[in-house]
């Protein structure tokens, strides 16, 4: 994109098991676009504060456990997603 392209950025939501990740990853392939799965990163982050016994309503203590967690994004749709799963 240059300078003159709008940036999109796409959220889809809805419970849990309907398909968002299939979708969003297919889309952002088909864009040419990023794919970025934050409900994963939601998991890893409670997981992180209830192994360390954190109490998750403490904002601070929950900030402090998951302010360094190597979280983002690994490169397009059609290079991530689905590693680990095979």
């Amino acid at each position: 994109m240059n300078a003159t392209q709008p940036t999109r950025r796409i959220a889809i939501d809805g419970p849990a098991g309907t398909g968002k990740s299939t979708l969003a990853r297919t889309l952002a392939r088909r864009i040419g676009g990023a794919y970025l799965d934050t409900g994963a990163m939601y998991r890893v982050a409670t997981l992180q504060v209830l192994r360390a016994g954190i109490d998750p309503d403490d904002a601070d203590a929950v900030i402090a456990a998951t302010s360094d967690l190597p979280l983002g994004r690994r490169g397009r749709a059609d290079s991530a997603g689905r590693r680990g799963r095979q």
